[in-house]
Order: C-alpha cells, then sequence, then structure tokens
C-alpha cells in the first residue's frame, strides 16, 4: 500500500577522534506514493526530513548521535508510481 517509506541500511565509515571510537553513517530513506502530482509525497519527504533532525541523540550500546545533516534529496517518476528520496549524514561517537 502508498504511500509507505522505506529506511535504508547505513554505509558506515570509521569518524574516530584521538580518543573516542566514532562512526559516520551515510543512508537514505525512500519513499513511494501515487497520484497524478506528488504533492502529498513531497509533504511526506518533508517529514523524513524533520523525523531523522529529531532523532534522539542516545542511540544505545553507549552510542551517541552528535550530528545530523540532510545531504541532498530527489522527487522522480517510478513507472506508476512517485518516488522521493532523502540522504543523509549521521556522525556517532560511542561514549
Amino acid at each position: 500500500a502508498v504511500p509507505h517509506a522505506l529506511v535504508e541500511d547505513a554505509v558506515l565509515t570509521d569518524w574516530s577522534t584521538k580518543d573516542q571510537t566514532g562512526r559516520e553513517g551515510r543512508f537514505a530513506v525512500i519513499v513511494r506514493d501515487e497520484g497524478e502530482r506528488p504533492v502529498r509525497l513531497r509533504a511526506l519527504a518533508g517529514a523524513v526530513e524533520e523525523a531523522v533532525e529529531a532523532m534522539a541523540p542516545d542511540i544505545g550500546g553507549g552510542w551517541r548521535i552528535v550530528g545530523v545533516l540532510f545531504l541532498r534529496g530527489r522527487v522522480q517518476r517510478d513507472g506508476g508510481q512517485w518516488l522521493s528520496v532523502s540522504e543523509f549524514r549521521v556522525r556517532m561517537l560511542r561514549f
């Protein structure tokens, strides 16, 4: 059923400091919808950005988010549906 969202698995790289273990994660949130125009999809893409930026900093296992950045987004037609892709960078440290 549409609309629906999919959070892709993050690609992680080292982002450690001299005295702390760190990771940088890059991931995308994909939202699919139908309709003649992507009006609702654009609103949903905005809600995705707000939700990612509002994530709680403590994510468990001793990890804490120290920075979230929206990298880029796009809306495109994909067959009979609309597709929104929002890409993010999240930096975290282990405390």
